[in-house]
């Protein structure tokens, strides 16, 4: 939705959801469900009692994307630098 903003590539959403759709082929990224609910928001929790605070701090969004890749073990996809200072492995 981001790449379809005017100020970003202003290509409108449905040509930006075959950019993405594309990419995540491409590159063999795997789309998976956050985990159940209680344990999401523990995990959210989490995130933001270690990683919520200060210069580099991590947002809600952000809390609940390091939930689903702590939770599975997986890599982040993450151009931020916020989680280059958690204890997840990002890829950019």
């Amino acid at each position: 939705m981001a790449l379809g903003q005017s100020d970003k590539l202003g290509i409108g959403v449905s040509i930006s959801q075959e950019l993405v759709d594309d990419f995540l082929l491409y590159r063999g990224i795997e789309l998976v469900d956050l985990p159940h609910g209680y344990e999401t928001v523990r995990l959210a929790i989490h995130a933001s009692a270690l990683y919520g605070s200060g210069k580099r701090r991590l947002n809600l969004a952000d809390c609940f994307h390091y939930a689903r890749a702590w939770h599975y073990g997986m890599r982040i996809l993450s151009t931020a630098d916020e989680f280059r200072f958690t204890d997840l492995e990002v890829v950019p």
